[in-house]
């Protein structure tokens, strides 16, 4: 549903949202943008649970709205100390030390310094794909599941930790 659109519009869009000056000078709405185009960052938002933004349990809002109430929350949470959100996924798309995305990937997810609560390892794979798609497939836990039913048991599907 809709793929056609996402691949000729919102792609190119998502390139030019994270590229390196771009996330560099990025503001709130161009944050919230960029996650609305990375369908793994939408799923986990449509997730979270009410309680967690101090909502009322019958509190009923669309995905979009979930996926830009969680992004405002990861826009404003304090990192006194540790890297910023900006810092975050300017070394993970565009870092060159290590060289190796996993490893940046790894240091990401594993890092206090630059682990983020609610980004894991699907939001953050997809991202990079959509944003140096001639450097790296998007990636996300779905799309593993559908190489491995595809015949590709080398490919691992991330875990829940």
């Amino acid at each position: 549903h809709g793929e056609d659109f996402f691949i000729a519009t919102t792609a190119i869009g998502m390139r030019e949202l994270f590229a390196k000056d771009r996330i560099a000078s990025w503001t709130l709405d161009e944050f919230k943008e960029a996650m609305m185009g990375v369908n793994a960052f939408k799923m986990h938002a449509r997730q979270v649970k009410n309680k967690f933004f101090g909502l009322s349990q019958d509190h009923h809002e669309t995905i979009a709205q979930r996926a830009n109430r969680l992004a405002e929350w990861l826009w404003n949470l304090d990192r006194t100390g540790k890297k910023s959100l900006r810092e975050m996924w300017l070394f993970l798309i565009w870092g060159t030390t290590p060289t190796n995305m996993t490893e940046r990937l790894w240091t990401i997810t594993k890092d206090e310094q630059w682990t983020f609560p609610r980004l894991g390892q699907s939001t953050l794979g997809e991202a990079v794909g959509w944003a140096r798609p001639d450097d790296y497939p998007p990636r996300n836990n779905r799309t593993n599941k559908a190489l491995r039913a595809l015949g590709h048991g080398e490919v691992r599907q991330f875990s829940s930790d």
